[in-house]
């Protein structure tokens, strides 16, 4: 089974920013992800930013622009904020992420390494991360990328061939004689 095909299949958690809750709803301070949100300084906000899903850092990006419009704070956030390595990945636990790797393709699980670095930076998920790339499928990009890889040398090979075999019979690899 795919990773995708088991993500769609596990029952979220239901996080404080997910759709339908408290969090999505209104990006009042009261609602928000962090307690306290707009007494916080920005050097004690951005450590807390991390662990957030994308949906708790949307509402967070909302808050702020419409209060305090930190630098600081968007820019954290806009680094923060991007692509879950698969849908639903910030619903996922430790637990059901470590078992879909093992079964995930190569970009896959670079894109869950890329994305834990950023965010939770879970122990648990970056150990299986480097246990299971060594051995992870390629993806079809990598699959197709090595294939023209392959020509492109093979074109290389056999265009040294024949301009070899011109030089071996006396003509330039222009086709003038030498």
């Amino acid at each position: 089974m795919k990773i995708l095909e088991r993500l769609s299949k596990s029952p979220p958690r239901q996080d404080a920013g997910d759709p339908g809750s408290a969090g999505a709803s209104s990006p009042d301070e009261d609602q928000l992800p962090i307690t306290d949100y707009d007494k916080l300084d920005a050097k004690r906000l951005r450590p807390q930013l991390s662990p957030l899903s994308q949906v708790e850092l949307a509402a967070i990006e909302s808050h702020e622009l419409a209060h305090q419009a930190r630098p600081v704070v968007l820019n954290r956030l806009h680094w923060l904020k991007g692509n879950e390595p698969v849908s639903g990945y910030d619903a996922l636990t430790t637990d059901q992420i470590v078992q879909a790797l093992s079964e995930a393709d190569t970009g896959t699980v670079k894109a869950v390494r890329e994305y834990e670095r950023r965010h939770q930076d879970r122990h648990e998920v970056r150990s299986e991360v480097a246990r299971v790339l060594p051995t992870a499928l390629a993806s079809a990009g990598e699959d197709r990328a090595r294939d023209e890889q392959a020509a492109l040398v093979q074109a290389g090979f056999e265009g040294r061939e024949k301009a070899a075999g011109g030089l071996a019979s006396g003509s330039a690899p222009d086709g003038r004689e030498g």
